[in-house]
């Protein structure tokens, strides 16, 4: 392609180019160059050349029936219309629907409380919930920062064709701009957690992906499909199982774009399709605990409410169990309990406890000044479905050292017969809680215990269905947060 246009010294002239991209072309980026020859005068050229992003092409959702939409706001209806996906409007007198038919929570349908029928369907059947304000998540229990992400992360495979980008438009859940004064001579606070905490000026959303962003749970199933933000500890949309029932929460910037987005178009046929679609596997293992003394690991379950009963012996755990071998463990080799169905999870051993509950291991003692290399398999293995690499690491001197290491990593996982065994020496209890760079890893091991436990068919009992939106918030999260805690006390959006 080319073009031409005359120019006066010191002016500017925009030329449009139009080109195809070719058929064959492979996805991911495609490098455009552009050369500039002056055509009079003295004899020069110019040179450039650019990357562009080429899309996958557009998926639809697969939709067997039309989904139910609560919307009041009218946003998420608006986006299902453009992208052909039938749906019926759920606030029409007198309707009802199949329990087992997916309803959608449109943009801010939670800020005012929820009429009987829509709360019965949302606990009964697969439930979708599009983007809702901060105080709406508080009161699900969520610990929430505002800040403007513009490239997130996929953590599920289903997010990893999607661009999750510098989307197109603006998002319009949050303002563009703060409501105070720019002329005084401090910045402006907010309320985060209960702190009084300063934030940085913000000014436009263009691009933005999601910008209310719940901080990943410690407790309960919630499984993050995709994250982002400071150290990864924010997950935009997460994926609730409990009990057979399926709700996933996406505060991506999906609904009200100033411009229609076909990257956000894709994510929302990738959240009907995630939402609707079938749940495999569900059981509810009984947990039981085998440690010594110090109690560290019971400590931790108890915090993360899980039910779970304390055994004086390993061979009190049957088939379909789950076994959690804490420090101080009087237990031989778990090969043939394992073998035979029970799921074993050791958490903090050192690398003598390790190596002896399984034989050939071949565990180390990690020193206090090494880290754990990148894992690049997690999304491959099943038992750590929901765990990321910013989960396995710490950025400060910690109390990791004498624990188990095994090769590079400090997780590690067989699969033997019918059950599996997860060793993880990332715990809550390695990291002082006192020490204010070591507090978000800590926080971070919390979830990291639950999310091992659930995905080898622990059930914790959150009893977030039951008590979600009530008066008194019930918190998500297993530790009390300082004000130190708000990474975005500083950065800018």
């Amino acid at each position: 392609a080319s073009g031409t246009a005359t120019i006066a010294p010191g002016g500017r002239a925009d030329v449009p180019v139009e080109f195809a991209v070719p058929p064959d072309a492979p996805g991911g980026s495609l490098a455009i160059r552009a050369s500039f020859r002056n055509a009079g005068g003295p004899a020069w050229s110019a040179e450039d050349s650019f990357a562009l992003r080429l899309l996958p092409p557009k998926a639809a959702p697969v939709v067997e029936a039309p989904v139910f939409v609560y919307d009041p706001e009218g946003t998420a209806k608006a986006m299902l219309a453009a992208m052909g996906v039938p749906f019926t409007d759920a606030a029409t007198d007198g309707i009802a629907w199949p329990t087992d038919r997916l309803l959608v929570l449109g943009r801010r349908a939670m800020a005012k409380p929820l009429p009987d029928p829509i709360v019965n369907a949302a606990r009964s059947g697969p439930t979708l919930v599009l983007e809702q304000d901060t105080a709406t998540l508080r009161k699900l229990g969520f610990r929430v920062q505002e800040h403007g992400l513009r490239n997130l992360f996929a953590l599920d495979p289903a997010f990893g064709p999607i661009d999750l980008a510098d989307w197109r438009g603006r998002s319009t859940l949050l303002p563009e701009m703060l409501d105070e004064d720019r002329d005084k001579a401090d910045f402006p606070r907010w309320d985060w957690d209960g702190h009084e905490n300063t934030r940085v000026w913000r000014a436009g959303n263009r691009g933005v992906v999601a910008d209310v962003l719940p901080e990943k749970p410690a407790i309960g199933d919630f499984r993050p499909l995709v994250h982002g933000g400071f150290d990864l500890q924010y997950a935009p949309v997460l994926e609730y199982t409990g009990f057979g029932h399926r709700i996933v929460f996406s505060q991506l910037d999906i609904c009200g774009r100033t411009e229609r987005s076909p990257e956000a178009e894709e994510a929302l046929a990738a959240l009907i399709r995630i939402a609707s679609g079938p749940i495999s596997g569900f059981s509810r293992r009984k947990v039981k605990v085998l440690e010594g003394g110090a109690g560290k690991a019971a400590a931790v379950l108890g915090a993360l409410r899980f039910p779970f009963e304390k055994i004086a012996s390993a061979s009190d755990a049957k088939p379909g169990d789950i076994l959690v071998v804490g420090p101080g463990a009087k237990a031989a080799a778990l090969e043939d309990i394992v073998r035979g169905g029970v799921n074993v999870l050791a958490l903090g051993l050192g690398a003598n406890e390790a190596n002896a509950i399984l034989p050939g291991l071949g565990a180390k003692a990690c020193g206090w000044h090494e880290y754990p290399a990148v894992a690049d398999d997690l999304l491959r293995e099943p038992v750590f479905l929901g765990v990321s690499n910013a989960d396995l690491q710490w950025l400060y001197p910690s109390q990791m050292e004498g624990l188990a290491r095994f090769g590079d990593d400090m997780l590690a996982t067989r699969r033997i017969g019918n059950g599996h065994i997860v060793l993880s020496s990332i715990v809550p209890w390695a990291h002082d809680e006192k020490e204010i760079a070591l507090r978000h890893h800590r926080r971070r091991a919390f979830a990291l215990v639950t999310r091992l436990l659930c995905n080898l068919g622990a059930v914790p009992d959150d009893g977030f269905l039951d008590r979600a939106g009530g008066v008194e918030p019930v918190s998500l999260y297993a530790d009390r947060s300082l004000s130190d805690d708000d990474p975005y006390r500083y950065y800018r959006w």
